[in-house]
């Protein structure tokens, strides 16, 4: 009977610590995606200087079409 329950918590203890084996790998993995991530986001070099994300308008528009021609008579 001892055999058998200590066989039992042997086992169960085996396939606890591969649930946690696998948990850590998946995590591990999850922590290299992120990095990963982060580093594709922001050069370094880009992310000491400000970027200006307004775009200059332009000044003057071109007209096309049949009513470019009815502002001149």
């Amino acid at each position: 009977m001892i055999e058998t329950s200590l066989i039992a918590l042997l086992m169960w203890l085996w396939v606890i610590e591969r649930r946690l084996n696998t948990a850590n790998q998946a995590i591990r993995t999850l922590k290299l995606d992120l990095d990963g991530l982060r580093a594709m986001r922001t050069p370094a070099s880009q992310a000491q200087t400000p970027v200006d994300e307004t775009a200059p308008l332009p000044e003057v528009t071109t007209l096309h079409g049949p009513q470019s021609n009815a502002s001149i008579h």
